[in-house]
């Protein structure tokens, strides 16, 4: 009887491992790596490291120009600034597994010194198996189980970077 309660707990604590890695799986890492001066001003660098085993798509014009957000350091705190992309000619692109892009974005031209991070959405996969793959019932139930475990969710947020700041 011992033996059969150890094994059950086991067995759910294995289950609350998984449903909470399904629920936040890992997603590349983007860091800061320093500013340029461009043609068109001031350009934050930033680097998108894969390092995991599994590919991931981002939307945007190319895997070095995804669709990124910004959040913007304020006396009040952090302010997030949504852009309004246009859309026309983006597309899902995949960043491979171990790897490094290279990604380029203006500082905030409305406040150019205060520190400031980049978001960005990532969905595990190819854009092959992105643009194949339905919205299954197992989203479904985890988008719900997301919902009941944190009332506030409002959706996926953004992968957030490293601070891009001034020195």
């Amino acid at each position: 009887m011992k033996l059969k309660l150890i094994l059950l707990g086991f067995v759910a604590l294995a289950a609350c491992g998984v449903v909470a890695w399904l629920i936040c799986r890992p997603t590349p890492e983007i860091r800061f790596v320093g500013f340029q001066e461009g043609t068109n001003g001031r350009m934050a660098l930033f680097q998108i490291v894969n390092e995991s085993g599994s590919p991931f798509v981002t939307f945007g014009y190319g895997a070095a120009s995804p669709f990124y957000s910004y959040r913007v350091s304020t006396p009040a705190g952090w302010k997030k600034r949504q852009l309004g992309w246009c859309g026309t000619g983006a597309g899902s692109h995949t960043l491979a597994p171990h790897s490094v892009t290279e990604i380029q974005v203006p500082v905030p031209h409305d406040s150019p010194a205060a520190p400031f991070a980049v978001g960005i959405h990532f969905e595990r996969g190819t854009a092959a198996d992105l643009a194949s793959r339905p919205y299954s019932r197992l989203d479904v139930f985890f988008d719900w189980l997301r919902r009941r475990i944190n009332p506030d969710y409002k959706g996926q947020e953004p992968t957030w970077s490293s601070v891009a700041q001034l020195r």
